[in-house]
């Protein structure tokens, strides 16, 4: 478990999977200015990628992301990374998808859209990934909440809760897809 949001996790997973260096370059870039973006942040990424290499299936270490989308464009970029790649997109996300692949900062709001509007035509889609789909969206509708509140508060602690709460249903939603996972963090 790490404290990244969701979508970051799926991205991380995805390098851990390919160890494609454009993905860890593109998390690198996206996390400058936060206290992740230092140069031990991506040795720790290509050490880990090369520890998975030497381990059987069973033995390798995936990554979740437990926390909220800090960065929703990581989110999107994570999300993109498992969406389907050789389907004909419908309509009725041909927006919303093409935003998100030039990681436009609103296109969550289209594939948020579509989904209320025509759910079934998102789920044939997406398949077994409506799932992420929908986590990853709640996370960055969560950290929208989180940091409006946080704004207004002024530091006061409530806001933080939401945050909490947020991360306990990020790990629900793990342990329901991974019931006899083991989770460290």
């Amino acid at each position: 478990l790490a404290e990244m949001g969701v979508g970051n996790g799926l991205l991380m997973e995805r390098y851990l999977e390919t160890g494609e260096e454009r993905l860890l370059k593109d998390y690198m870039d996206r996390i400058e200015g936060t206290a992740a973006w230092v140069q031990e942040e991506a040795e720790f990424w290509r050490w880990l990628w090369s520890y998975n290499q030497g381990q059987e299936e069973e033995q390798k270490i995936h990554v979740l992301g437990l926390d909220i989308e800090h960065v929703p464009a990581l989110g999107l970029e994570g999300l993109a990374e498992i969406l389907p790649q050789d389907k004909q997109v419908p309509k009725e996300l041909r927006e919303a998808m093409a935003a998100i692949a030039n990681l436009e900062e609103n296109s969550w709001h289209l594939l948020a859209e579509a989904l209320e509007k025509s759910p079934a035509v998102c789920v044939s889609y997406f398949g077994d990934e409506i799932v992420w789909v929908r986590q990853v969206l709640e996370n960055i509708r969560t950290a929208e909440a989180f940091y409006e509140k946080r704004d207004q508060d002024l530091g006061d602690t409530n806001s933080w809760q939401i945050r909490e709460d947020a991360m306990m249903r990020n790990f629900i939603f793990f342990r329901s897809l991974y019931p006899e996972g083991k989770f460290f963090g």
